[in-house]
């Protein structure tokens, strides 16, 4: 992405819509990435390689987080 990395998408994200737990997949399996992401406006993060079984637990767990959300 020529004007922005990936780990700037959830804070753009996060800017328009609060509310919206945004899942970042990342290749870099560092802490401080992982800690600027969720600086950043991510709910959580996935490390790729994944397998498609670790994507269902990140997943229910940011739907709970916006039902949560949305019964105020």
């Amino acid at each position: 992405m020529p004007v922005f990395t990936g780990i700037d998408v959830p804070e753009k994200i996060y800017r328009a819509e609060p509310d919206l737990p945004v899942l970042l997949m990342t290749a870099h399996a560092a802490v401080d990435v992982a800690v600027d992401a969720i600086k950043k406006g991510a709910f959580d993060f996935i490390i790729k390689p994944y397998r498609s079984g670790q994507l269902i637990h990140p997943a229910e767990k940011a739907v709970k987080h916006w039902r949560l959300g949305q019964k105020d």
